[in-house]
């Protein structure tokens, strides 16, 4: 399981039922530690998308700030804001 991996964090699935857009993402404690992930990461991503039906699409991004100290409840949501920011204001987060 991820939880087996070095590193790993936590994980997070958003779904969209509306239009079925699904964000998987899974938390590392360091870059090193999800490139070193990769390889046993990428049969859980691809065994997610054949069960979804879909075609997965990996972009890795840092963590500017996270909080997570609790589980979600059946109906909990999430708000997801995309920007564009220059990178040299990221840090103000």
């Amino acid at each position: 399981s991820l939880t087996d991996i070095d590193g790993y964090i936590g994980l997070s699935l958003l779904v969209d039922r509306l239009n079925g857009r699904c964000i998987a993402t899974t938390a590392w404690q360091s870059e090193e530690a999800m490139i070193a992930s990769r390889p046993a990461t990428d049969p859980y991503r691809d065994h997610a998308a054949q069960i979804l039906g879909g075609s997965p699409s990996v972009d890795e991004w840092e963590i500017a700030v996270l909080h997570r100290d609790h589980h979600s409840t059946p109906g909990a949501s999430v708000r997801v804001t995309w920007a564009r920011v220059d990178s040299e204001h990221v840090d103000r987060a």
